[in-house]
């Protein structure tokens, strides 16, 4: 990270600014990697006794702060070069970046399951990414890995029904994940044969295809590291719920990542959040084009706030389970949301997209979202006609 800009900002660096804020401004990009790494960061400051106030959504361009009031940015793409603002994961794990600079300062217990939670919630695998975070959380005995579905809570009914990992027929739908549950005839008390069923059972109904970006997908939901005596059940559930209360309600996510907020308020958060993506999912109508899918949403029944909130999820779960493609933006009338699984720098295309039609967007590396003033159908125009000129000039 170092290098990159000079206000992108290394654990080494971060850690010196943290020892020496005096208040501390820390904003958050909406998605569960970052509220986790605000998360940390903010409990960091509460050791240090700085004072700090939380945020979620775009960073101020010209924030109005005192001398002695320290910016730290989180997880958004590209810091600002005119500012003196600290950056923290706009190139990678926003969590994982927030957990090394912090695990040290002497004072801080730095929690490396949170840090890890919100790693789960990035398209590459937790396994590929942890490093020494999870042997530590390992070590501890925080974790161990078992048969199963990634779920937030030991209720299997909600648990399946409300897990974002995976898109199955009875995702959203409680009722239906009952009755399921029902049919396996699974024990009260679950054993590794109950879990292995459950499995087995979910992944079939996820990935019936055998699509391998189907396949990929489903392996961050099934196989779960098991949290001990966690706040939530699952490595990937917890990560559910940032993803959730990043979205509907940052509000409770960061009382939640800061010991304030019960669970249950934040699973109620997750359930209403799983609803209303799981049925955009569904109902959306999917094009391919040459390099990316579009998922047409229409809210019909829900409101538009929910669909606006749930179409980052819409996105990375029609890309994983409803189309081939590695790219797919979720688009409605003034608004998009866009999320890859490559290199490819979506988050800064959705945002340019939704300012060319006079609004503008949020960006990381891999996803990214825009209000904008014109329909669903001028805004993938806007996309094709991007991909089109990068085609035709791939100078970079």
């Amino acid at each position: 990270m170092p290098g990159d800009s000079p206000n992108v900002t290394g654990a080494s660096q971060l850690e010196h600014e943290l020892a020496n804020a005096e208040f501390a401004r820390i904003t958050a990009y909406p998605d569960g990697d970052s509220v986790a790494a605000a998360g940390i960061l903010a409990k960091t400051c509460s050791a240090l006794e700085v004072p700090f106030r939380l945020r979620a959504g775009t960073p101020a361009s010209n924030p109005d702060t005192e001398a002695d009031t320290t910016v730290i940015v989180v997880g958004h793409h590209r810091p600002d070069p005119e500012t003196n603002d600290i950056h923290v994961g706009g190139r990678g794990p926003a969590s994982k970046d927030a957990f090394e600079a912090t695990r040290d300062v002497d004072g801080v217990e730095a929690d490396p399951v949170l840090a890890l939670a919100g790693l789960t919630t990035l398209p590459t695998p937790v396994d590929e990414t942890a490093g020494d975070v999870r042997s530590l959380a390992e070590d501890l005995g925080y974790l161990s890995q078992r048969p199963g579905v990634a779920t937030a809570t030991q209720d299997l009914m909600n648990g399946l029904a409300n897990a974002l990992t995976i898109h199955s027929p009875f995702s959203g739908r409680p009722d239906r994940a009952q009755a399921n549950l029902a049919e396996l005839e699974l024990p009260v008390e679950m054993d590794v044969d109950g879990h292995r069923r459950l499995e087995a059972f979910a992944a079939t109904a996820t990935a019936p295809t055998g699509r391998p970006s189907a396949r990929e997908a489903l392996q961050t939901g099934i196989r779960p590291y098991a949290v001990e005596d966690g706040r939530f059940q699952t490595l990937a559930g917890y990560g559910d719920v940032l993803r959730a209360v990043a979205r509907d309600a940052p509000g409770i996510g960061f009382g939640l990542v800061l010991d304030d907020v019960d669970e249950s308020e934040a699973l109620e958060v997750l359930g209403k959040h799983a609803e209303a993506a799981h049925q955009c999912v569904r109902r959306a109508e999917v094009f391919e084009y040459d390099s990316f899918a579009v998922a047409r949403v229409d809210g019909e029944s829900l409101t538009d706030d929910r669909v606006e909130a749930a179409l980052p999820t819409v996105a990375r779960l029609v890309r994983d389970f409803r189309t081939p493609m590695s790219t797919c933006y979720a688009v409605t009338d003034g608004y998009a949301a866009g999320a890859t699984r490559t290199a490819e720098a979506v988050g800064p295309r959705v945002q340019a997209a939704g300012r060319s039609l006079d609004g503008g967007g949020l960006a990381r590396q891999h996803r990214g979202e825009a209000r904008f003033d014109g329909t669903a159908e001028e805004f993938v125009q806007t996309l094709r006609d991007e991909a089109q000129t990068t085609t035709a000039d791939p100078t970079p």
